[in-house]
């Protein structure tokens, strides 16, 4: 499982993710239950203005922290919510 992970993680970090495609996910991930309609703005904010220097790359690694980060004050809902993070993410780019 761990290996799948690390798998996961090494794709999302090289994979360039253009301003429109993060747009695009940022609408899908809330039609997916991610997030409600009303985190949108956060979640943009996250990826135009990373709160960490490691999340600045352009990637969908970036997007993804950013989206994890604007999750974190509903500890009981995040295992379900980024579990459906990572189902989008891994569709949008064709991991299997």
């Amino acid at each position: 499982m761990w290996d799948r992970h690390d798998r996961r993680v090494d794709v999302y970090r090289g994979y360039e993710l253009p301003e429109r495609q993060a747009h695009d996910l940022t609408i899908l991930a809330h039609d997916a239950g991610v997030y409600p309609a009303t985190r949108i703005p956060s979640v943009l904010q996250a990826w135009r203005e990373p709160a960490h220097a490691d999340f600045e790359p352009r990637t969908l690694w970036s997007w993804f922290n950013g989206v994890t980060e604007c999750l974190k004050d509903n500890l009981a809902q995040l295992p379900a919510r980024t579990g459906r993070l990572h189902q989008l993410c891994d569709r949008y780019i064709g991991l299997n």
